[in-house]
């Protein structure tokens, strides 16, 4: 699911290389219209792509689709934060929000281990966590497992868990970290 996202994505990859070229001197981001921030939009854009691939199925025109919207993803991430391609637009992404519903594996917050220092979400490129002090929750259909807020997190309090009950004692399974 989402880790394609994560670990494969094209835009992602030249979006993680062009923060690390520009870190001195950041690229000014525009702020991001409201209607863009529906979670629709999303929906609309996957289905423009899917009608755009059809069509060009069916009238046996090959164009180049696939880099295509590589490259729009590229230039959406030069003028917006990156959560607006990666969270919203991309339509594999999309795509796999959808199933990331029913993925085995998630990210989970250790709320009693969490501090609320926020390194995490500033750090999340989809804005997929929220922490306040009624709650601190990753959302699995948006995060695409870059694994970026463990690594943010002084407190060990992210990890990767298996999305299922163990029988025994009725207890989340969790894959730790070898250290």
């Amino acid at each position: 699911g989402r880790f394609y996202c994560g670990w494969l994505c094209p835009v992602h990859t030249f979006d993680v290389l062009k923060e690390k070229l520009f870190r001195n001197h950041p690229i000014k981001k525009r702020t991001v219209p409201k209607w863009l921030k529906n979670r629709s939009a999303g929906t609309i854009f996957l289905a423009l792509f899917l009608a755009i691939f059809t069509l060009s199925m069916f009238l046996r025109i090959r164009p180049q689709i696939f880099l295509s919207f590589t490259l729009i993803g590229i230039a959406v991430s030069f003028v917006f934060p990156s959560s607006i391609w990666c969270g919203l637009l991309c339509p594999w992404g999309t795509m796999f929000r959808f199933l990331s519903k029913i993925a085995p594996m998630k990210l989970a917050i250790k709320t009693e281990q969490c501090a609320q220092f926020g390194k995490c979400r500033v750090i999340c490129p989809t804005e997929s966590i929220e922490i306040s002090t009624s709650r601190c929750e990753i959302d699995s259909s948006s995060c695409m497992r870059c694994l970026n807020c463990i690594m943010a997190c002084g407190m060990n309090a992210i990890e990767l868990r298996a999305d299922c009950v163990s029988k025994v004692k009725n207890t989340p399974v969790v894959l730790k970290e070898s250290k």
